[in-house]
Formats: structure tokens, sequence, C-alpha cells
């Protein structure tokens, strides 16, 4: 097949539907039916951080930020991707031919190195193409399209600011001082994804600790108080054994027995409580869940947490999204045994170093590798308007940054300078977040009022 020729494709005259055998049963649609003992293990963790960082056991938190924290406790061992540039095709991408042809290649690729199976990764707007025409050709029984996790959480951004923007959540970012007006604008419509992650975990810790605070002055109320053990089990997690995590998982058991009861106190009395309630335990730990499973390459916390989505993206008019997944985590949930195990043991993410809880989505390895490299310095950007020079610039372009990568390697001592890790802790960044949740939790006291 030649690399700038475009196989036909025959559209078929009625719109293709799945198929599902057996037929899909009420319960395999819920998202308790996807609860696991992994998934119950990972929402105990982000209780665990939420308890630790609040203050209320120890005014010094014992653990750092979100993301040092699941790396202290982070018991996978990641090992780094090798990341192949595959020749562009010079064709328009919404062409239901373009998408037949590069799904026949990447068909034709997996064969060749002995593969049955072939997943392939597209955002919505080409997954709903992709789809179409996986469920209308015989000869690509074996591919199986899948969404890229960066263009759901990019959605799921912009439905999150549809939904809570003017409940307060744009003054939480801008008018602390935490983001620039414009900028925490583009945040909450999903069109900044790096900000976006980190601008939400900022909110969400900041809401917890208020939550916390509350509830410590509720316990002191009702002549209450806290798991004694608790405490002196939070002290050390770096200790993250069988049985120490068995113990605080029994004494987080009882501190959320008392939670839900203040929770269920705060919801009844006020209609704030109850908005900011829902989002921390159906917007922000569905997220956190989403975040960490990829990091951490969980296949049933990733399925678990997008199923947890679906409340979401429909509220929020996220059409394309609310149509397409839930026949995405039907198709997940019956996907091959090989593939099943392979995406068990994390084989569905990426991993751009050898850092531990540094998984990252497939499509976001494209837009950091590929769509860098052809669209970044020494890329097309600004090289030539001329349509034949630029389509010989694309068509050798994947093979040039492999040299490009090679090239700008430095050796010393026998170590790649790319290969160095920097140490995850920094304290300028642990300052810089300590301080902006402060902001934003001022903000609560002035700005908003119940």
């Amino acid at each position: 097949m030649k690399l700038d020729r475009v196989l036909k494709y025959q559209k078929p005259q009625e719109r293709p539907q799945p198929s599902f055998i057996p037929p899909v049963s009420v319960e395999e649609i819920k998202v308790n039916s996807s609860r696991t003992d992994l998934v119950a293990r990972a929402i105990t963790k982000e209780k665990i951080y939420s308890i630790a960082r609040s203050g209320i056991v120890h005014p010094v938190p014992p653990v750092s930020s979100w993301r040092v924290f699941h790396i202290e406790i982070c018991d996978v061992a990641m090992s780094q991707s090798i990341v192949a540039y595959n020749p562009i095709l010079m064709a328009p991408p919404n062409d239901l031919a373009t998408v037949y042809t590069s799904l026949k290649r990447s068909k034709e690729a997996t064969n060749v190195l002995g593969f049955q199976y072939t997943p392939v990764v597209f955002d919505m707007g080409l997954l709903t193409k992709a789809l179409q025409v996986v469920w209308a050709s015989d000869d690509l029984a074996d591919v199986i399209p899948m969404e890229g996790g960066m263009h759901l959480l990019m959605s799921l951004f912009g439905g999150i600011g549809y939904l809570y923007k003017d409940a307060g959540l744009l003054a939480l970012l801008a008018e602390s001082g935490v983001y620039a007006p414009l900028t925490a604008a583009q945040v909450v419509a999903g069109k900044d994804f790096d900000r976006g992650m980190r601008a939400f975990k900022l909110v969400d810790e900041a809401l917890q600790n208020r939550l916390m605070a509350n509830f410590t002055k509720w316990l002191d109320t009702n002549g209450k108080s806290l798991p004694s053990e608790l405490g002196l089990l939070l002290q050390d997690l770096s200790k993250d054994t069988e049985e120490s995590f068995q113990k605080l998982s029994e004494e987080i058991d009882k501190f959320s027995d008392q939670l839900d009861e203040f929770r269920s106190f705060g919801r009844q009395k006020s209609p704030v409580f109850r908005l900011w309630d829902d989002f921390l335990y159906h917007v922000m730990l569905p997220l956190k869940l989403y975040i960490s499973a990829t990091r951490s390459g969980n296949w049933e916390v990733y399925n678990y947490a997008k199923m947890a989505f679906l409340p979401i993206l429909f509220a929020s008019n996220r059409t394309n999204y609310a149509r397409y997944m839930p026949i995405m985590n039907l198709l997940m949930r019956r996907i091959p045994e090989e593939i099943k195990k392979a995406f068990c043991e994390g084989l569905f993410v990426a991993r751009l170093s050898s850092a531990p809880f540094n998984g990252v989505w497939m499509d976001y390895t494209l837009e950091t590798t590929a769509n860098k490299t052809l669209k970044g310095s020494g890329g097309i950007i600004g090289l030539t308007l001329k349509g034949n020079a630029l389509s010989r610039w694309f068509l050798s372009r994947p093979l040039t940054a492999k040299y490009a990568e090679a090239f700008t390697t430095v050796l010393e001592d026998g170590e790649t300078v790319s290969a160095k890790e920097k140490s995850y802790k920094s304290k300028a960044e642990e300052t810089k977040w300590m301080a902006d949740v402060k902001k934003i939790f001022d903000v609560m006291d002035t700005s908003l009022v119940d």
C-alpha cells in the first residue's frame, strides 16, 4: 500500500449498528456493577489523601501534593514505552475512506508483528466514523476503536464548567487570583488541558479542607470524636503494607460513617452544601480516580470512572460523548480476553518515562511526540506555502523526526540527559500549591455566601 494512496470505501446504505451477543443486561450498564475490590481500594486512597491533607488529624499534613502522595504509595512497576512514528496519510481526516485506510494500515502492521487484535485510539470526532467503518466491515472485525482519554477529559472539563461555572467555580479560580480571568474562562471551557488538570484538583482540595473543617465542628457540637487510631496510622503512609492498609481502611470506614452522617445533615440544611457535595463526590472523585487509574495503569478503576462520567456528559450536553460513551463502555467490557489481560497489565496507556505513577493517554502521547515534532520547532509551521514541498515534508517527517531525536539526545558519562529523572518532590511547587489552595479557601469566606 502506497503512503499517499487512499483505499476505496463503499459507504453502506443503512447506518451500521453495533451487535451485542448476548444482549446487554440492565446490570451491565450500572456503575456499581463495575465496583470491584480494586475500585474500592482506589476510593479508600482518595479518602486517605483528603483526610491527611485537611489538617484535622495532624496540623502539619503528613503527605505532600496529590501527585506526590500517589507516587509514594504506587506499587506498580513501570517501564518506559517505545514510541514509533508511523507514516502520515495525506488525505482529509474526516473522510470515511481515510479512516478505513488508516484502520487497514494499523491492522496490517499489528498482524506483521504477530498480534491478532488492533486497538486504535481516536478523538471522539473521528471515533464515531471509525466505529461506523468497523461495524460495517468484516475485514476489520479484529480492530478495536477506542476513545482518547485526553480528549474525553477536555470535553468533561467543559461539561463541568457548563454546570458549575456560574455557581461559583469560575469565581473560585479567577477572584482568588490563582488564574487570570481569561485563563480561568479557558479552563472551565475545557480549552486548556494542563491548567485544567491542576485547577480542578486545587478546587477539590480547598473544598475538601472546608468540608473537613465544618465536619470537626459538627463532631464537637454533637459530642463525638474521630476514630482513635486514625491519627497514628496516617502518620507514616509510606509504610503501605497490606496489613497497615487494612488497619487504616477499617479506621477510614469508621470515619466515613461519621462523615456520611454529617453530609446527610448538611444536604438537608443547605442547598449550597448539597451543590458542592455533589461536586466533590460525583464529579471530582470520579475525575481523580480516572487520572490516577491512567497514571498507574489500572484498567478496572479506569472503566469504573468512565461509567461515573456519564451523568455529567448527559447533563452538560456533551452530545457526541453522551451518545457514544455508553456504547464504548459496553464494548470495553466485551473486549477479547487477550486484550483484556494486556490492559489489566497497564498496556492501555503509554509511559514517556520510567518514573512511577506516570502513565499517559495515547492521544496525549501523540500530542507530545508526533504532533509536537511536526508542528513545533523545526516543523511545518512557517516552513513553506508550496503544497508539493509541504507534502514531501509531511511524508518524510516521521523518519527525520527519529534522526532529530537521536541528535538532540546528549550523552553525559554514559547516561542520556533525557533519561535523568527530575525529583518528584519540589519545595517550590508544594509552597505554590498550598498558597493557591489558601487563596481559593479564602474566597469562600468573602465572595461566596450561603
